[in-house]
């Protein structure tokens, strides 16, 4: 997922507070903004801020409307002047953060091994918004009119019962017509967490109600969700308020240090004045709302909202803002394996139905020759007809995919009926061989090209490479256990501008298994070869050179009797292997010949010698 840097300054609303050294420079080099010429160091007799403010540089260039609206005049009284406010983004206690880590730890431990459990979970059901309001404001009923210090004051007012309004936001503008209300979208694990560092698991309420009264709006299925999650934590947690009873207290008087509060704009009533009103969100003479307060915090701690602190020249205000929710993008299917694993398989598939082509035709073939044919042969489907009716490329894709199952560990999700959750299963042994000997397709690949090289010792060595890398790969090669890290971390690709972030990693695939293999494959070859050389010696050369015949059938056939003078006399079920199509037509064989795609003929010879048994009219064409 990918977000550029881009500015927004068509929608800025914080350059009131101050607006960058940037725009300083821009000021002093611009005849109309009233410093002008002017410098920016202190010490000059022409410094810019001598006898004037920014907020005065404000009104001159409209990022301020003189006279200030209420709602502005309350927030320069509170703060101090605009343009020397700072603004400093509030991050997340590493204690605070550690102690979300465990109850969340501690509610999936709780539900993983029980479907009761996850049943239990999934009956927590979670409002669709809430609107939680400190009963020090919910009381009064006061007028609501806004609540950012980067926003004039609302036209109209509305009842704050019905919810915050337009709080401190990333991306609304300041529109004072039309209010944008505040809300939290609760899950299920905002009750649990909440309930926890709220110490409703350490002392349970006699009665709800008390709690469910900060938000009027869902007070009767405030209720339910609310006795559900207690259920919950008291039948599979038992041990949450034993973990968490005194962290909770230490992080609840953590959180009230750092002073987050939430503010409105209010009226008593229509002509009472406009007032700026701001209340710690823990504070703690509002007994009972701190279940609710930690559902807004509970967004802060996993990114979903900031905290704000406006340090200004009279004071400070620490603001929790509007909810925002994380960028969701579908994945493109250029980044998805599903479409490269898709084209894998068709081809494994084809490969697999032109071998099972191949050896039933040549099984047809040996029933036409009433089992004339020489047997060893037959074993060649793999070295000859492979090569000859497939081709290394096809061969390669099959052997690459049985590489990349070893070096994949075996990762499945599953869903429970509740709960989706990965899965650890341990593939079965016969997989695994099954896997391993696929390896051997490379081997075989390996030994076609190096023919011309290996020549009279490859029908010798080849079975032993393709056992010996089989066995090496079984013992050597174990299932593995995939890789997960859920760890949020950040490097700055451009100052002020773009942050790079990687949440998580889940790596279920191994390079270095697959290099390993690959290397495995070619100390096969090398020691096979090398053992076969040292035990059969010198061999004698290969007499067969025919045009019509492949490497593969050259020196992994048996020749033995078959050799008469300058003609060579095969068996129609070893021509379909070497890719020879041969039909009986009369008196004479015609042959299909697809690796040249040409057609040739020979006649039936009638003097046929009887003391081999293969060579019988029926069965034998003669090539030179």
């Amino acid at each position: 997922m990918a977000l550029n840097g881009s500015y927004r300054w068509s929608s800025q609303t914080s350059y009131k507070m101050y607006w960058s050294l940037a725009n300083d420079l821009s000021a002093i080099a611009s005849n109309t903004s009233g410093i002008g010429g002017l410098s920016l160091l202190r010490t000059s007799p022409r410094f810019a801020f001598a006898n004037t403010s920014l907020q005065a540089v404000f009104t001159t260039n409209l990022t301020l409307m003189s006279p200030l609206a209420n709602g502005f005049a309350l927030v320069a009284a509170t703060l101090g002047p605009f343009g020397v406010t700072d603004m400093v983004y509030v991050r997340v206690p590493a204690a605070v953060s550690s102690v979300f880590r465990d109850i969340i730890q501690m509610t999936r431990l709780a539900m993983a091994p029980s479907v009761h459990a996850q049943a239990a979970y999934n009956q927590i059901t979670p409002l669709g918004t809430s609107y939680p309001i400190p009963k020090k404001w919910l009381t009064p009923n006061y007028g609501s009119l806004g609540g950012s210090p980067l926003c004039q004051e609302l036209i109209a007012s509305k009842v704050v019962s019905g919810g915050l309004t337009c709080m401190p936001s990333y991306d609304l503008p300041c529109l004072p017509t039309s209010p944008v209300q505040s809300k939290v979208l609760p899950t299920r694990q905002h009750y649990i967490v909440s309930a926890i560092l709220s110490g409703l698991v350490a002392s349970p309420p006699s009665d709800c109600r008390s709690i469910c009264s900060f938000d009027p709006a869902y007070l009767a299925l405030c209720l339910v969700y609310l006795n559900q999650t207690m259920y919950f934590l008291q039948t599979y947690m038992p041990d949450a308020n034993a973990s968490f009873g005194s962290v909770a207290a230490s992080t609840n008087a953590l959180v009230h240090s750092l002073n987050i509060e939430l503010m409105i704009f209010a009226k008593v009533n229509a002509s009472a004045p406009l007032g700026l009103l701001h209340t710690n969100i823990l504070d703690p003479s509002e007994v009972g709302f701190g279940f609710l307060a930690w559902t807004y915090l509970y967004d802060w701690v996993v990114g979903n909202r900031e905290v704000i602190s406006f340090q200004g020249d009279s004071g400070t205000l620490t603001l929790l803002t509007d909810l925002q929710l994380p960028l969701l993008q579908q994945a493109q299917p250029w980044m998805l394996t599903q479409a490269f694993a898709t084209y894998f398989q068709a081809a494994v598939l084809f490969v697999t139905l032109i071998l099972l082509g191949l050896a039933i035709a040549t099984t047809l073939y040996m029933v036409l020759s009433r089992g004339h044919f020489v047997g060893l042969n037959m074993l060649k489907l793999d070295r000859v007809g492979g090569m000859v009716w497939v081709g290394r490329p096809l061969l390669l894709v099959r052997s690459l995919t049985a590489l990349c199952l070893l070096s994949t560990a075996p990762l499945t999700l599953h869903f429970s009926g509740y709960l989706s959750m990965f899965q650890l299963p341990t593939p079965p042994i016969l997989v695994r061989l099954l896997a391993s000997w696929e390896v051997t397709w490379l081997a075989v690949i390996l030994d076609d090209v190096a023919l011309p090289y290996t020549r009279e010792y490859a029908r010798y060595h080849g079975f032993l490479n393709c056992v010996l890398l089989w066995l090496t790969v079984v013992v050597g090669a174990p299932p593995f256990a995939p890789t997960c890290d859920v760890n949020a971390a950040c490097s700055v690709d451009e100052m002020d501008f773009q942050v790079v972030c990687r949440s998580s990693r889940l790596e279920v695939g191994r390079l270095d298994r697959l290099l390993t293999l690959l290397l495995l494959v070619l100390v096969c070859h090398v020691v096979s070869l090398a053992l076969t050389r040292f035990l059969l010696g010198t061999l004698p050369t290969c007499c067969v050179d025919s045009a019509h015949f492949s490497a593969g059938a050259k020196y992994y056939f048996s020749h033995h009797g078959q050799i008469r003078g300058s003609l060579y006399d095969i068996d129609r079920a070893s021509a379909v292997l070497n890719g020879l199509l041969t039909v009986q037509i009369g008196t004479t064989f015609f042959a299909l010949d697809v690796k040249l795609w040409r057609v040739a003929s020979t006649p039936i010879r009638t003097n046929v010698t009887r003391g081999y048994p293969l060579r019988t009219v029926e069965n034998t064409i003669e090539y030179t």
